[in-house]
C-alpha cells in the first residue's frame, strides 16, 4: 500500500482476486470510542458503555498484530485527523501495511461493487442479521448473523462466539470471508486469523449495504453528499 486512495484499492482488489491469504482490519472513529471506552451510539445504531469492554481490549490487541500479512484501514487526515493520530501509535506493523478505512467507500465505492459484483469467488458472510442473501452478487457458501446491538452482543457472548467460528471455519482453506458487522468485524477477523491464516479475512462494512439491506444505508452514496465523489487523502 502507497496510502494513496485509488491505487490502494486496486492494490487490495488485486489481492481479494488471487489467492494469497491476508487479513484487512479497518479501524475509524467507532473502534476508536469502543478502545478509548467512550460511551456513543454508533452510526448504525449500536452503542457501547463508558469504559473498555471485552470487545475494545480484543480491538486493542488486534491493531498491534505485526504479521506481515495483515493490513489496517484507519482514518485519513482528510476525515478524522485525530482518529488517525490514534490509530498510527497503536500500529506495529510497517507502513506498506496501513491504508485508509474508507478504502472501500466515497469516490471508491462504484469500482468497489462492480469488482465485487464480477468477482468470479464465493465467499464466506458474517454480516447484519437483516441480510437478505438472494441480493448478494457472489454464492454465499456460509452466512453468520450479527444483531444490530453487535457490541453488546460481543460483551454478553464473547466465548460462544469464537466458539462457533473455530467449529465452523477452524478448517477451512483458500477462501475469502467477507465481514460486515460493525466494530465487532475486526475482534472476528483477529480471531479467524488467530485460529486459521489460511484464507483471505476482510472487513467490508457498509460498502456492500446495498447487498445485505436492498439499497446503501450511508450517505456517501447520496449525490448531495460531500462524500459522495470524495478522493481522501491520507
Amino acid at each position: 500500500m502507497i496510502q494513496d486512495f485509488r491505487e490502494d484499492l486496486k492494490e487490495m482488489c488485486g489481492m481479494i482476486s488471487g489467492n494469497l491469504p491476508f487479513a484487512f482490519l479497518r479501524f475509524a472513529d467507532g473502534e476508536v470510542a469502543v478502545m478509548k471506552g467512550d460511551a456513543i451510539i454508533g452510526i448504525d445504531n449500536w452503542t457501547t458503555p463508558d469504559y473498555v469492554t471485552k470487545l475494545g481490549k480484543r480491538l486493542l490487541n488486534a491493531i498491534s498484530n505485526k504479521d506481515e500479512r495483515v493490513y489496517f484501514g484507519i482514518s485519513c487526515k482528510c476525515c478524522d485527523l485525530e482518529s488517525k493520530r490514534y490509530l498510527l501509535k497503536l500500529i506495529k506493523n510497517k507502513p506498506q501495511n496501513v491504508t485508509f478505512s474508507n478504502l472501500f467507500v466515497n469516490n471508491n465505492h462504484d469500482d468497489f461493487i462492480k469488482f465485487i459484483s464480477e468477482l468470479k469467488k464465493p465467499c464466506y458472510l458474517i454480516a447484519n442479521e437483516c441480510a437478505n442473501l438472494d441480493n448478494f452478487p457472489l454464492k454465499v457458501l456460509d452466512f453468520v448473523p450479527i444483531p444490530n446491538e453487535c457490541v453488546n452482543y460481543y460483551e454478553e457472548n464473547e466465548d460462544v462466539i469464537n466458539t462457533m467460528l473455530k467449529e465452523k471455519f477452524s478448517n477451512i482453506k483458500d477462501s475469502l470471508f467477507l465481514i460486515s458487522a460493525g466494530p465487532i468485524s475486526e475482534a472476528i477477523i483477529d480471531y479467524l486469523w488467530t485460529i486459521n491464516p489460511n484464507n483471505q479475512y476482510v472487513d467490508v462494512g457498509s460498502s456492500i449495504a446495498e447487498f445485505i439491506h436492498g439499497h446503501p444505508i450511508r450517505c456517501f452514496k447520496q449525490e448531495s453528499s460531500p462524500y459522495y465523489n470524495k478522493t481522501c487523502k491520507f
